[in-house]
């Protein structure tokens, strides 16, 4: 019998969290999945946990690999994959019940290449006491087919730019070799794989329930360390995503919704990234970076048209965009350093 489900779970040195993450998966009220467990390497007990579950459960399957980093790992796990669909877990993250079922019977009931769901983000302390909370995007439930996909493109990448809210069929990321970049070192890797992804929905389904805690630690998340990487993957990012945009003539078609994506993840997330305490460049050598930055050509092609309706859709992110595009970086860095204090401010 064909696996409805394989899920990938890439492991490295997080013995301390992987036992919850893991059982989270197997408390699920579904049987016909399968639970990869992408050992990369670990050395801090992580390996011996996995194959004790292996052991343990006819539908864990444990691979045992050199180092490779986290897009290594979860490419080795596509290629191991024989569900036919694709889910996703972090090592130190949590499924909530009903997230295999009730998404995989989503997707069969409507034949859908991609299914998407919510999920919260949770900040907890180093003695892993939650600091914050907080729902990311609020959306309706929705089957969009053909144009549909296109017209409501927004809606879809704005759930998350993570791979862990969505079910994605496997033999499209399998005919169009869809992989994580390996030369992503430092992020962004999941947002490039849904963008990819993006390019060949045919059919997809939005349910807002929350099924997935992303729980960010104190001192064990990499995503407030600075890397030069950082920058070069949003590049690559924007680079890919402006092709499907006027691929498929959004701007002129769906007024708003590209100049909404394009400030909430490229713009912010330039500020974001050069905000970050290790960033090792001075004041002035940020707003160079931003200055170059702008000299993209998704930029001077702008129309005050666009301005006007991102102003309707998001009033926050258009005078952010309107900031930018006049240079008035330092003034963006204050506000954009406000609300990161609590990132649904700004999403």
């Amino acid at each position: 019998m064909e696996i409805d489900v394989s899920v990938i779970m890439p492991v490295y040195n997080s013995k301390e969290y992987l036992s919850t993450a893991i059982e989270s998966i197997l408390n699920q009220d579904y049987e016909n999945y399968e639970l990869l467990l992408i050992d990369d390497g670990s050395q801090d007990g992580s390996e011996k946990v996995c194959d004790e579950y292996s052991e343990k459960y006819d539908n864990v399957k444990v691979y045992h690999k050199k180092n490779g980093g986290i897009c290594n790992a979860r490419n080795f796990g596509l290629n191991q994959a024989t569900g036919k669909y694709i889910m996703f877990c972090d090592n130190d993250d949590i499924y909530l019940p009903g997230a295999i079922r009730d998404n995989i019977t989503y997707a069969l009931k409507y034949d859908a290449d991609i299914v998407r769901y919510s999920r919260k983000r949770v900040h907890v302390g180093e003695d892993e006491k939650k600091i914050e909370e907080n729902f990311i995007y609020d959306y309706q439930f929705n089957v969009f087919e053909g144009e549909q996909v296109v017209q409501n493109y927004g809606v879809l990448r704005n759930i998350s730019s993570g791979i862990w809210c969505s079910l994605y069929r496997r033999d499209i990321i399998a005919k169009h070799k869809i992989y994580f970049r390996e030369d992503f070192k430092s992020g962004f890797e999941d947002m490039c794989f849904n963008i990819e992804f993006s390019r060949y929905i045919q059919k997809a389904v939005t349910n807002p329930k929350v099924y997935y805690h992303w729980i960010q630690r104190e001192g064990h998340s990499t995503s407030k360390k600075y890397s030069d990487n950082m920058l070069y993957a949003l590049s690559e990012c924007l680079k890919l995503e402006y092709s499907y945009v006027i691929e498929h003539d959004i701007i002129n078609k769906y007024p708003g919704i590209w100049e909404d994506l394009l400030t909430n993840y490229y713009v912010l997330g330039y500020y974001l990234t050069l905000l970050i305490p290790t960033t090792p460049y001075s004041l002035k050598e940020k707003l160079r970076i931003l200055r170059e930055f702008r000299t993209n050509t998704c930029f001077s092609t702008m129309e005050k048209s666009s301005l006007k309706a991102l102003r309707k859709l998001n009033f926050k992110r258009y005078l952010i965009l309107k900031s930018f595009l006049f240079n008035f970086h330092r003034l963006n860095f204050y506000i954009v350093d406000y609300y990161s204090k609590n990132i649904s401010n700004i999403a």
